[in-house]
């Protein structure tokens, strides 16, 4: 081979090392740079985040600190005997901050001292509601007592209750029974099958008629698997026998009767009866039914709503505030209809949706109250749009016309001077 193309190969190879070479530094030198551009990124990053960190946690504690001062000044205000300028400012301040709780409770003591409670409720319910969610249920608890006691038809949520009755049941056992009743109401919203099986299970023991209530709804409205409609089916018939059992044992018996008429009571164990047990039953029901007095039920609690409209399988609400609910047809037990003077300054027709009109004696009548002068039409004065409506909510609800089926749809309305005159002769209630 030549020298010639000996050095020729020679230049080659090294021209392809010096290639490499060049190739493999310029690999470093990228490399590096990446690595120092990512770092100083990295760096950057978290240099804003810090900064986001720091203005976020400024903006929180400068809030805070409003807060803080606009409660200071409210209470000022109302040291001074001024909880107009407390309401103004606190009203002003929840607008900003609509879930600071502290802002919530404040502008609800303040709307109390100045009789507009029904101002300041729905703020509290979101508070109770929150409370709850968090586990802070004495909390929770006291503030919605506080809240029923003003009466202004605030509603918690079915979940809220339940889980408030859990809290009140040794404590309160009273208020308990008042919120887990509260769930079944029409205008309560939230309540599920699984809520109203939680019902059946506190009430069971504090009041049997709320649990069978919420055991027929659970029945009524889901679709159950059959292990579980089973074990409602079973727990609704043990509540009926311990209510029908309770009611027998506080019925007076034919031979107390008379003791009390002379004075006196044999409370013997070992007394002989004297009749046989048909006879005795059949004497007990006649006594009873003697002196029955001529109503039924301790009292009426109503719940007033603005409007109705009638859909293909509920009775839609409008309540007052601006809430909406709905009640299904199958829940009107009995329709209550009369013409009342009161109300108004002329005469108008009361329309009571009655929701357990089975409920055993003694028991409240729990009624949704429309009132004919603030929906059809706007008119006082019974139209035939209205006996219309009457009678087609009659043949859907298949509910027991009261007084009767006539007077239910106005044909004509039974006219009555008071709301009390109707509710002790209509609904039985007084």
């Amino acid at each position: 081979m030549s020298d010639d193309k000996v050095e020729s190969r020679s230049e080659r190879s090294r021209l392809r090392e010096r290639t490499r070479g060049a190739l493999r530094g310029a690999g470093s030198a990228t490399h590096r740079y990446l690595r120092r551009t990512r770092e100083r990124a990295s760096h950057a990053l978290d240099a804003t985040g810090e900064r986001l960190k720091q203005t976020a946690a400024a903006k929180r504690m400068g809030a805070a600190l409003e807060t803080r001062r606009v409660l200071r000044k409210s209470e000022a205000a109302h040291s001074r005997g001024n909880p107009a300028m407390a309401y103004r400012l606190l009203q002003s301040e929840l607008r900003a901050k609509p879930d600071d709780d502290r802002l919530a409770i404040a502008f609800w003591h303040t709307c109390g001292v100045l009789e507009r409670g029904s101002e300041a409720s729905g703020p509290l319910l979101e508070v109770i509601r929150r409370r709850a969610s968090a586990g802070d249920l004495d909390t929770a608890a006291e503030l919605w007592c506080e809240l029923v006691d003003v009466e202004c038809g605030a509603r918690a949520d079915a979940g809220t209750l339940v889980r408030i009755a859990s809290v009140l049941r040794e404590s309160a056992p009273d208020r308990a029974v008042q919120a887990l009743r509260a769930t079944l109401e029409p205008d309560t919203p939230g309540l599920t099958p699984g809520l109203a099986t939680r019902v059946v299970e506190q009430a069971r023991e504090l009041d049997p008629h709320t649990a069978l209530l919420a055991a027929q709804w659970v029945l009524d409205s889901a679709d159950l698997a059959d292990a579980k409609r089973d074990r409602l089916e079973r727990c609704v018939a043990e509540l009926e026998r311990e209510m029908a059992g309770a009611a027998r044992r506080s019925e007076p018996t034919p031979s107390d009767a008379g003791a009390a008429e002379s004075g006196t009571i044999d409370v013997s164990q070992n007394a002989a009866p004297t009749l046989d047990d048909e006879v005795a039953e059949l004497v007990v029901e006649q006594t009873v039914e003697a002196f029955t007095p001529s109503t039924r039920f301790c009292g009426v609690k109503a719940t007033e709503v603005e409007s109705q409209s009638l859909a293909s399988d509920a009775v839609l609400l409008q309540m007052q505030g601006g809430r909406r609910a709905r009640l299904d047809y199958a829940k009107v037990q009995a329709l209550g209809v009369a013409e009342v003077a009161g109300p108004a300054d002329a005469p108008v027709v009361l329309i009571d949706l009655v929701l357990n009109w089975g409920a055993g004696d003694g028991e409240q009548l729990r009624v949704v109250r429309l009132r004919a002068d603030r929906f059809a039409d706007s008119d006082p004065t019974p139209s035939q749009s209205l006996r219309s409506m009457l009678a087609e909510l009659l043949s859907r609800t298949d509910a027991v016309p009261l007084p009767d089926r006539e007077a239910a749809v106005g044909a004509p309305f039974r006219y009555y001077d008071d709301v009390g005159s109707y509710e002790r002769e209509v609904l039985l209630a007084g």
